[in-house]
Formats: structure tokens, C-alpha cells, sequence
């Protein structure tokens, strides 16, 4: 068999139908993160122009929430420093 010629030990756990189905299934899904729901929106007023916004994210109240526009106008997205 297929893997007794590649030296492994351990049997398949899907059988080769599974397997294909599996692939193509997985090839449809599109990429990462793609297996959870939708993201849950939250609604926050912007710490910059006062508009109403909404963020993937539930704002904890000890940082400033930006909409969109104001936050890619602060340079957006953080990363908090690092050596990369």
C-alpha cells in the first residue's frame, strides 16, 4: 500500500473518498479564520469626530474607539511595538 511504501506506521483515519471530500470541501471555504460565523458588531461613538461606528470588537472603556476614516487618519492598527 501507498503508506507501508512511505515507511508509515500508523493506518489512515479517512478513508480516500472522505478524504477527497473533505479537500474539496475545505478548497471552497475560503481562507483563514473562515470557519467561525459572522463577527459580532458593536456600535461606539468615535473618540475623534463623535459619528457613530461599529467594531468587530467590544470596546473596554480604558482606550480611545475610532471610526473607519478617523483611524486610518492616526496611521490605524497597532501591534504594540516589537521587534518586527
Amino acid at each position: 500500500s501507498y503508506h507501508a511504501e512511505k515507511g508509515y506506521t500508523n493506518e489512515p483515519k479517512r478513508c480516500t473518498s472522505c478524504r477527497e471530500a473533505r479537500r474539496a470541501n475545505r478548497s471552497t471555504e475560503g481562507g483563514f479564520g473562515s470557519d467561525r460565523g459572522p463577527r459580532e458588531m458593536h456600535s461606539v461613538v468615535c473618540a475623534e469626530c463623535g459619528n457613530q461606528a461599529t467594531v468587530p470588537f467590544l470596546p473596554r472603556g480604558d482606550r480611545p474607539v475610532y471610526c473607519s476614516d478617523c483611524f486610518s487618519r492616526q496611521g490605524g492598527g497597532g501591534g504594540g511595538g516589537g521587534r518586527y
